[in-house]
C-alpha cells in the first residue's frame, strides 16, 4: 500500500495530463459527432467564424508572458544586501514584488510576502538615510512606494524579518526610466542577484495584463504550488480545475498569460459546446447558430474566460454532462442499449469532472437525473417486449457505476500527487482520510461565509442582472481601466421572459424546454436556501440554458417572417451591447467619461469606477 501511494505521488504532472486528456476528448466528441453527420464544411462556417473571432477577442491583452520569478529568500533577521545605482541618477518610485519561496528547515510551509524591509540610501557607504519601510499584503501584485525624488549612489535593504522579495526596481519619473542596479554586498551575492536580474519585465504602469487581481490570489497561488509541488496554503474547492489552471503555468511559467491561458481556452471551446448542445436539443441549425451567438456575447461568459478562475471549468462540464444527456435522451432505449449506455458513460464521466471543479456542479446534477428518469419512464412505457425489465435492470446498475461511484473516484483521483497537507500521507487510506478531512474543511468555510461585501447579490438580482461584482480598476487621467462581471441586460430579461413564458411555448414547440429548463432550475433554486454570501459570477452556470429557452421562445412565434424579424433585431443589438460594454467586461483602456457616465447609466445599478 506505501508503495502504491508513493507511485501515485509521483503523477502529479502526468496526473493533470491524464485528466487534460480527458477535457480534451470529451471536448472533441461533439467534432467526432458532427463529422460524421456528412454535413458540409459550409454548414458550420459562421461557428468557426465566430469561434475565431471570440478566441481573438478572448486572448486580446489577456496578460504578460513575463513575470518575475526567481525570488530571493532572507535566511535571519537584520539581514543587508547593498544595490549599488551604476548610472548616478535620481529617483522617485521603488517597484517590489513577491512570489513564493523555499519551505526554510525545519517548517512545512514555504514563505510568501515581504514585510518590514527598510530601505535606506546613501552615497558614500558611510552616512545612511532611512526613507521608506515595504510591505505586502497581495499575492504576485505590483507594489509602486512613492518616495520622493532622491538622488543616491547605494541602497541598503534590511530584511528586519524573514522576507521574500522576488523584483525591486528604482524608477525615474522624469527620464521615465528605470535605473540599472548592480549587487555591492550581500551574504550571498549570486543569491541577492535574483533581485534585479528581470529588470527588463518592469513596466512603469501595470495593470491586469501584469499582476494578479480578485480571485486570482488564491487560484493562481494554488496552481503554482501545485505545479512546483509545494503544501498548498489552503483551497476551498476540489482541485481538478487548480490542476489545468496549473498545466498553463508549467507550459508558459508563472505569469498573467500562463495561469490565464486554459481558462481562456476553455471559455472558447464553450461557444462550439454550446452549439452541439441546441443543436441535438433543436436539431435545426439556426436554432444552433442563434444560441452560439448568444453565448458569445453574453458579457459574463467573455468576463470570467479572461480571469484565472474555476467557473470556465465547471460550466464546460455541466454543458458536456447535458449534451450527453441529451443524445441519450433521443436514444431509443431498449432499440439500443449499448448506445444508451454510451452516452450515460459520458455523460457520468464528465459529471464527475464537473464535481471535481466546483461543487455547484452537484447542483445541476439533479437536473440531469430528472431528464434521465423522465426518458427511462417514457420508454418503459412504450416499449413491449420481454426484456424490457432485463435491459431496465442493466441501465440501472450501470447508472449507480456512471453516476455514482465514477464521480467519486474522479474526485478522490484528482488530489493524487497534491500536497493538500503539511504530512504527506504513508497509505491509500490515510489518503482517503485527508481528502475527507479537506471536503469537511471546505463544507465548513462555505457554510459559514456570510461576510458583507459591498458587491455581494443574492438570486433574485442575478434574474434583472441588478449587481455586478467590480473586479478590478486602474485610472489614467482621463481615461480609466474597469473590469466588472455581470449578464448582458438583454439576455437576461430575454431569459426571464423565456422562463414566464415557457406554458406556451411548451404548448407550441413540445417538449423542448424539458431539459434547459430541468437544468437552469436546478443550478438556481438551491441559491434560495443557501445562506453563505453570494455574487453575480455565481449565476454563470444558469446562462447557456437561459439562452436555450430564449431559442425556444423564439421558435414559439408565430409566422416564419415575423420570427426572422425579430431575431435579428434581438440579435443587433445583444451583439452591439456586447461590443459597446467590451471596456468594462475586457479591461480594455477607455475614455472615463464613457464608462463612468455613458455605460454606467443607472448609477448603484451599474457602477465601473467615479
Amino acid at each position: 500500500m506505501n508503495s502504491l501511494i508513493t507511485m501515485l505521488d509521483t503523477l502529479s504532472f502526468r496526473g493533470s495530463l491524464l485528466f487534460f486528456a480527458l477535457f480534451a476528448v470529451l471536448t472533441a466528441l461533439p467534432a467526432l459527432l458532427f463529422s460524421r453527420s456528412r454535413l458540409p464544411l459550409r454548414r458550420y462556417a459562421f461557428l468557426i467564424w465566430l469561434t475565431v473571432n471570440y478566441a481573438f477577442l478572448t486572448f486580446f491583452q489577456l496578460g504578460s508572458l513575463k513575470c518575475p520569478e526567481s525570488t530571493y529568500q532572507s535566511s535571519r533577521s537584520n539581514e543587508e544586501v547593498v544595490l549599488q545605482i551604476d548610472d548616478g541618477s535620481s529617483f522617485d518610485r521603488i517597484y517590489t514584488t513577491s512570489l513564493e519561496g523555499d519551505i526554510p528547515a525545519g517548517t512545512n510551509r514555504c514563505r510568501v510576502y515581504y514585510h518590514n524591509i527598510r530601505i535606506a540610501g546613501s552615497s558614500d557607504l558611510q552616512n545612511w538615510e532611512e526613507f521608506a519601510v515595504l510591505d505586502q499584503n497581495s499575492y504576485l501584485k505590483w507594489d509602486i512606494s512613492e518616495c520622493g525624488e532622491k538622488d543616491y549612489r547605494y541602497l541598503r535593504l534590511t530584511f528586519s524579518e524573514a522576507s521574500i522579495l522576488t523584483e525591486i526596481g528604482l524608477y525615474d519619473s522624469q527620464k521615465e526610466r528605470f535605473l540599472p542596479l548592480s549587487v555591492y554586498s550581500a551574504p550571498s551575492a549570486e543569491e541577492a542577484t535574483k533581485l534585479i536580474d528581470e529588470q527588463d519585465i518592469l513596466t512603469a504602469d501595470p495593470d491586469y495584463r501584469h499582476e494578479t487581481f480578485f480571485d486570482e490570489i488564491y487560484h493562481a497561488r494554488n496552481a503554482y504550488e501545485i505545479a512546483h509541488d509545494l503544501p498548498l496554503y489552503t483551497a476551498v474547492h476540489p482541485l481538478l480545475g487548480t490542476r489545468f489552471i496549473a498545466l498553463g503555468i508549467k507550459l508558459f511559467g508563472m505569469n498573467p498569460f500562463g495561469y490565464r491561458f486554459f481558462g481562456a481556452l476553455t471559455s472558447v471551446l464553450l461557444v462550439p459546446v454550446m452549439y452541439a448542445l441546441a443543436y441535438v436539443l433543436f436539431r435545426r441549425e439556426r436554432a444552433a447558430n442563434l444560441a452560439a451567438l448568444l453565448f458569445a456575447c453574453d458579457f459574463m461568459h467573455y468576463t470570467t474566460g479572461r480571469i484565472a478562475t474555476l467557473e470556465p471549468f465547471s460550466v464546460l462540464f455541466i454543458l458536456l454532462m447535458y449534451l450527453f444527456m441529451a443524445l441519450f435522451r433521443r436514444t431509443e432505449i431498449y432499440k439500443r442499449p449499448f448506445r444508451a449506455l454510451l452516452w450515460l458513460f459520458l455523460s457520468g464521466l464528465s459529471m464527475a469532472l464537473a464535481w471535481s471543479v466546483k461543487w455547484t456542479a452537484i447542483y445541476a446534477s439533479v437536473g440531469l437525473a430528472f431528464i434521465f428518469f423522465e426518458h427511462l419512464f417514457r420508454c418503459w412505457r412504450k416499449e413491449n417486449g420481454e426484456e424490457k425489465t432485463a435491459v431496465t435492470l442493466m441501465i440501472i446498475i450501470c447508472c449507480f457505476f456512471f453516476f455514482v461511484l465514477l464521480p467519486m473516484a474522479v474526485y478522490f483521483l484528482c488530489y493524487v500527487g497534491i500536497r493538500i497537507y503539511d504530512e504527506q500521507p504513508r497509505s491509500l487510506l490515510e489518503h482517503l482520510w485527508q481528502v475527507c478531512d479537506y471536503i469537511r474543511y471546505d463544507f465548513t468555510y462555505h457554510a459559514g461565509l456570510e461576510d458583507t461585501h459591498p458587491y455581494s447579490s443574492t438570486w433574485y438580482m442575478w434574474l434583472i442582472d441588478l449587481r455586478p461584482i467590480w473586479y478590478y480598476v486602474k485610472y489614467y487621467g482621463d481615461n480609466i481601466r474597469s473590469i466588472s462581471c455581470f449578464n448582458n441586460p438583454l439576455i437576461s430579461f430575454s431569459g426571464l421572459a423565456a422562463v414566464i413564458l415557457l406554458p406556451y411555448t411548451a404548448k407550441k414547440n413540445g417538449r423542448f424546454f424539458l431539459l434547459p429548463f430541468a437544468a437552469w432550475l436546478s443550478l438556481l433554486l438551491p441559491w434560495v436556501f443557501v445562506p453563505r454570501t453570494a455574487f453575480a459570477y455565481h449565476y454563470y452556470p444558469c446562462i447557456p440554458f437561459l439562452i436555450l429557452l430564449i431559442v425556444d421562445m423564439f421558435a414559439a412565434i408565430g409566422e416564419e417572417s415575423s420570427r426572422k424579424t425579430a431575431v435579428t433585431v434581438f440579435l443587433s443589438l445583444t451583439t452591439l451591447l456586447f461590443i459597446a460594454y467590451l471596456p468594462v467586461t475586457g479591461g480594455l483602456l477607455s475614455s472615463r467619461f464613457y464608462v463612468t457616465k455613458v455605460l454606467a447609466a443607472v448609477r448603484g445599478w451599474w457602477y465601473f469606477g467615479g
